[in-house]
């Protein structure tokens, strides 16, 4: 399927697919709803909810790019000093360890 969305009131919009990373610009969202067959299953800000990694991956949603990314580097080792959930802050991250 692809992205819908729908506009309400102080609402920026809905969208229906599996991507997680597509309908949170992750930084611009003041609080993040999943639902999960009609129900809500995670609600909060954006960091609130990226930080359930398991809870996310079990309701068959993708992790954003950047944050599996600098999961990996972490585990190799690298300094990644804070939750990285878009493209820019992986950039200044990895930047900033240069």
């Amino acid at each position: 399927g692809g992205t819908y969305y729908i506009t309400m009131p102080k609402m920026i919009k809905v969208n229906l697919t599996g991507k997680l990373s597509d309908y949170v610009g992750a930084k611009d969202a003041d609080k993040v709803i999943v639902m999960d067959g009609g129900q809500i299953a995670m609600s909060g800000t954006p960091e609130q909810i990226f930080e359930q990694k398991e809870e996310i991956k079990r309701l068959g949603l993708e992790l954003p790019l950047p944050m599996i990314i600098a999961d990996k580097l972490r585990e190799r080792g690298l300094p990644i000093s804070k939750q990285i959930l878009t493209e820019k802050e992986l950039s200044e991250e990895l930047c900033r360890l240069k």
